[in-house]
């Protein structure tokens, strides 16, 4: 009977381990789109849906639909958004790498608030420096898409060596 009460124990501290999962926000998240800071004043983190590219003489512009961003810095899509930012990166963008839909994750200075249009209504742009610029792969479901991060796993082996056999049972979590 021992034997059984260690195999439970082992089975459900394996259990809520693969329950587990880091908290907490990445590394430089800040307060959400529109709760900025006056312009050079911090650093933030945005994340979202591209919905337009602009390329200009020096830069790029990426106006982008933001949501909340995952542990894991990508943005969570699945939450309500947050509203829109400007992004502008110095340099050239290709637009079909950076084309409507993709999904960014975006760090760097607010550079303050421009005024705009979305649709005939009036609108505020946060806008930021997009000193660090991370593009999604397309189809990429990470953590923040409700994929489980560990499995578990039961194996069975048998074998013979020499003038003796014998049996195995693993779990693996």
């Amino acid at each position: 009977m021992r034997a059984d009460a260690f195999l439970l124990v082992l089975c459900v501290a394996g259990g809520l381990a693969g329950c587990a999962s880091p908290g907490g926000a990445p590394a430089g998240a800040a307060a959400p789109v529109g709760q900025t800071a006056p312009a050079g004043a911090r650093r933030v983190e945005w994340g979202g849906t591209i919905i337009a590219v602009s390329n200009q003489r020096d830069s790029t512009e990426l106006e982008v639909l933001a949501y909340p961003l995952a542990t894991d810095g990508r943005p969570d899509t699945t939450a309500p958004s947050s509203g829109r930012f400007i992004a502008v990166r110095q340099g050239f963008l290709e637009p079909a790498d950076y084309r409507a839909g993709r999904l960014v994750t975006v760090s760097g200075p607010v550079l303050g608030v421009r005024q705009g249009q979305v649709g005939q209504a009036q609108y505020s742009f946060p806008t930021m420096a997009a000193d660090s610029l991370r593009s999604w792969p397309v189809g990429d479901i990470g953590g923040s898409r409700g994929v489980p991060f560990g499995t578990i796993g039961i194996g069975v082996g048998s074998g013979y060596y020499g003038s003796g056999g014998g049996v195995g049972i693993g779990f693996g979590f």
